[in-house]
């Protein structure tokens, strides 16, 4: 008798520890859904477009007397007698340089609505971009509400000039985000965006891209845009916070 009240405590409390475990699980999985997401973080990378770049620099009129040379510095005199010799070619490498630039994109999650701040030298401003989850608008706005009855539709990616490549065996842990990767290639065989997204957040929101087809099935989280096969803008998942 007693073996048998020892063995029923003991079902008792394996049944109970595995309830404890379930739901532990339960509570890490949720963590990462969007519900429990209040700020999202991604790094963005410009470059320049060689042949755009070139064009800009062809329709004006670009000579070593026409530089300001009083800020510019040389790291050998080899470097400033190329720079007078080819000035174009030269002051091309430094505007470069200038233009390649890399900042932050961040999204703050509200109860009805997503906060995007003005970022100015990598720090966020209390003002910025609020979009209105009921209607997808957009105002500007401070922290707290909108600034102003000036009010937008966001703007949708043109989803009709591309065509869409679902490569669902490409796959990558992004932040603990099982993603896999999507192709948009433009029509016109000009352009192209590579994605990786997850099924995991179901915001309708993006702070980087929006597709209307994605909204409740995928979130991007990581993206490469290409003009002519080349790299000119990227975005990569930098930080995700959460509400506990």
């Amino acid at each position: 008798m007693i073996f048998k009240n020892f063995n029923k405590i003991n079902s008792a409390i394996i049944f109970i520890l595995f309830i404890v475990l379930f739901n532990c699980k339960s509570t890490h999985n949720n963590s990462k859904n969007n519900q429990n997401i209040r700020e999202i973080v991604f790094t963005k990378l410009l470059k320049v477009d060689e042949m755009i770049f070139d064009d800009f620099l062809d329709t004006i009129k670009l000579d070593s007397a026409a530089i300001p040379t009083n800020n510019l510095k040389f790291d050998s005199v080899e470097d400033s007698i190329n720079f007078y010799e080819n000035p174009k070619g030269e002051f091309k490498k430094i505007l470069k340089t200038k233009i390649q630039d890399t900042t932050k994109v961040i999204m703050k999650i509200y109860e009805d609505s997503f906060f995007l701040p003005e970022i100015v030298n990598n720090r966020a401003l209390s003002i910025g971009k609020r979009i209105f989850k009921d209607s997808l608008v957009s105002s500007f706005s401070n922290e707290e509400k909108a600034i102003g009855n000036r009010f937008k539709k966001i703007h949708f990616f043109n989803e009709n000039d591309y065509n869409f490549d679902y490569l669902i065996n490409e796959k990558s842990n992004i932040f603990s985000f099982e993603c896999f990767k999507i192709i948009a290639n433009s029509k016109d065989g000009l352009k192209s965006k590579v994605m990786f997204v997850t099924n995991d957040i179901k915001l309708d929101y993006n702070p980087i891209i929006n597709i209307e087809s994605f909204i409740g099935k995928y979130y991007v989280l990581e993206l490469k845009i290409y003009y002519k096969k080349e790299l000119v803008e990227s975005y990569q998942l930098n930080e995700i916070k959460y509400q506990y």
